[in-house]
């Protein structure tokens, strides 16, 4: 009884001190009618370092998306939270990202509706990454449409373009998973902890693992 009501005041705490970044972030990207129903939460440890991109909503409801709190469950300690962004983004509907979340966006990004990824999420995207709808990110996940540097061959022509990542309807990543440029996850997909997705995968409703991930099983669904 005592852990539930110092959990309550904890979370209205967290809440007032998120509430001056909170509102900064909302009427700096969205048009008043929307920004003054406070659709997207940030997180007071959200280090707003670059915000020239733009965000369009699909729902306009306080609090619809949430961005930097705790998620699944789990109080995790005071790590870095980063938002860098000149990217588009779009947020079709509810999202759930937990604390410690990093974000270097440029480019083209969007997150289905009911998207939920869990603590420390990494997403470097510099030309598109979709998420559809029903997405659910574990913990520790990487999502990485380009690399860190450019690599030129011998005539300077460019030898790792960024390539954009789709992850399909209703798929559900495991922790510590890394998913690389080109990669494309189809509608139903299972991906284990700690795999390495580096491709395109045609076959709904299977589970990949490994690194490089692979197709264990097939005809598979979770709940």
């Amino acid at each position: 009884m005592i852990s539930n009501i110092i959990q309550e005041i904890s979370k209205v705490c967290v809440f007032i001190l998120s509430l001056p970044k909170t509102l900064i972030f909302n009427f700096y990207y969205l048009p008043f009618k929307q920004a003054i129903k406070l659709p997207i939460f940030i997180s007071y440890r959200l280090k707003l370092r670059d915000m020239r991109g733009t965000i369009t909503i699909g729902q306009c409801k306080t609090g619809i998306i949430q961005i930097g709190f705790n998620s699944f469950g789990f109080i995790v300690g005071h790590g870095e939270a980063l938002w860098s962004s000149t990217a588009d983004i779009r947020f079709e509907g509810k999202a759930r990202i937990g604390c410690n979340p990093k974000f270097r966006l440029s480019g083209t990004i969007s997150f289905g509706d009911n998207f939920e990824a869990g603590h420390d999420l990494l997403i470097i995207c510099h030309k598109d990454i979709s998420f559809k709808q029903d997405v659910l990110l574990s913990w520790n996940v990487s999502v990485m449409d380009a690399d860190g540097h450019r690599i030129y061959d011998e005539n300077d022509h460019e030898s790792n373009p960024p390539r954009p990542i789709q992850i399909g309807r209703h798929t559900w990543v495991g922790c510590h998973t890394t998913i690389l440029k080109g990669s494309c996850l189809p509608e139903e997909s299972i991906v284990a902890s700690h795999a390495l997705i580096t491709k395109s995968f045609t076959h709904k409703h299977c589970i990949i693992a490994g690194n490089p991930g692979r197709v264990i099983k097939t005809n598979q669904r979770w709940l």
